[in-house]
């Protein structure tokens, strides 16, 4: 594990391959950590052994915080303004880039703020959607994103902050209801939860989704660009569990015809909301077509 630190934050990143291949970010959700691509980079490395996979910590997860005199917030923008500064320091200027849940809305924020740097995209479970709140949700996504107004209530403040592991388990069960994980699999997650910061990086990132709190000013700008939802110009391909009781499949396709670059996307049947670790293959297999189509 790495760890740089910029000026407001301090971030932990891990790599694998080889430090001048072809860079690919893997970005991770919530609540996960960057293990979720351990079977997948392993996959890609056994068949391109040239890649440079870089797979940073989100904020508030494992090792990355922000730094003393900077706020917690988790802004789309700022979690993909995370990505590009690590990217600089790495002196990366244009890399692929593969997310999933957090990291698939950070995902779409960087594409629409800096998309000459993203050679193509890979999403998983979180289609490109509402940046703002809306309330014409079907009735089984409202049902699904329950712990979303809950973490906008005290009791739900409360219940994340004392019963941390417990609840994020029970989020890894809905999530993915056909998924026989080893509860060792979990286990081996969870100490990135203890990030002091966890708490309040998970509140501001529901609460200011829904309105429910303010934003920091320094990202009130990029901020507004990502919530006009421009059009994604990067190639895209999308993987979506049918099975995801996150984000349901209906709520992936919402803004599907915003993506005018090339397409693709793939539906895999009985699959929750970690395809990466439900399975790796597949996901594998998906990128590295992702990733021809792009040199093609």
């Amino acid at each position: 594990m790495h760890q740089v630190v910029l000026d407001h934050i301090t971030l932990g990143y891990e790599t694998d391959g080889r430090h001048d291949g072809r860079p690919v970010f893997l970005l991770h959700g919530f609540p996960d950590t960057t293990a979720t691509w351990d079977s997948v980079v392993a996959d890609l490395l056994a068949q391109d052994p040239d890649l440079l996979i870089v797979r940073p910590y989100i904020r508030g997860h494992g090792p990355t915080v922000l730094n003393e005199g900077h706020p917690v917030s988790a802004e789309t923008s700022a979690l993909a303004e995370d990505v590009v500064r690590l990217a600089d320091h790495l002196g990366v200027a244009g890399f692929h880039l593969v997310g999933s849940d957090w990291g698939c809305r950070a995902a779409y924020a960087l594409a629409g703020l800096w998309p000459e740097r993203v050679l193509s995209m890979v999403t998983l479970g979180t289609g490109y959607n509402e940046a703002t709140p809306i309330t014409d949700l079907s009735m089984s996504q409202v049902s699904s994103f329950w712990y979303q107004w809950l973490f906008n209530t005290p009791h739900g403040e409360k219940l994340l902050r004392e019963r941390t592991r417990e609840f994020c388990l029970h989020l890894w069960r809905v999530w993915s209801p056909s998924w026989e994980f080893d509860e060792a699999e979990f286990a081996a997650a969870a100490p990135a939860f203890d990030n002091p910061q966890f708490v309040d990086t998970v509140l501001h990132y529901y609460r200011y989704r829904w309105d429910g709190a303010p934003g920091v000013p320094a990202y009130a700008e990029p901020q507004r660009q990502v919530e006009s939802m421009p059009d994604i110009v990067v190639p895209t391909t999308h993987i979506q569990g049918l099975e995801d009781h996150c984000t349901r499949p209906e709520t992936a396709t919402r803004f599907e015809s915003r993506v005018s670059a090339p397409y693709t996307r793939v539906d895999l049947p009985g699959i929750g909301h970690f395809p990466q670790r439900e399975v790796p293959g597949k996901v594998a297999a998906v990128i590295r077509d992702a990733l021809r189509r792009a040199q093609a």
